[in-house]
């Protein structure tokens, strides 16, 4: 997840940027794709806020029925804010993906 938080830190600073408008909706997938792992971590775990915070923050994202919020500067806000729960998240879900792999029995490169 820190990962992610580094692309979806990176894709909203980009973003503050004047870009044309194919980038807001590459934003919009990198955002939804984040706040998607996000909620399947926070589920396997059980932790209900953050599948909630997740859940609201993909169909904000969502590229396929976008959620029109107008003006940039709303959009910047929303933006912030989302970069917080994205970090906030990572930290409290961190490792839950290696986990993951390692009770499947896939190996993520470390020693046993």
């Amino acid at each position: 997840m820190i990962i992610l938080a580094i692309a979806s830190t990176l894709a909203i600073g980009l973003g503050l940027l004047r870009m044309p408008f194919g980038y807001y909706t590459l934003l919009r997938v990198v955002l939804c794709l984040t706040s998607a792992l996000g909620f399947a971590g926070a589920r396997s775990r059980g932790d209900n806020r953050w599948v909630w915070i997740y859940a609201v923050l993909a169909i904000v994202y969502n590229p396929i029925l976008p959620v029109k919020l107008g003006s940039k500067s709303l959009w910047v806000g929303v933006n912030l804010l989302t970069l917080i729960f994205v970090w906030i998240g990572a930290f409290r879900l961190r490792g839950v993906i290696s986990e993951e792999h390692s009770a499947k029995g896939v190996s993520d490169g470390r020693a046993p």
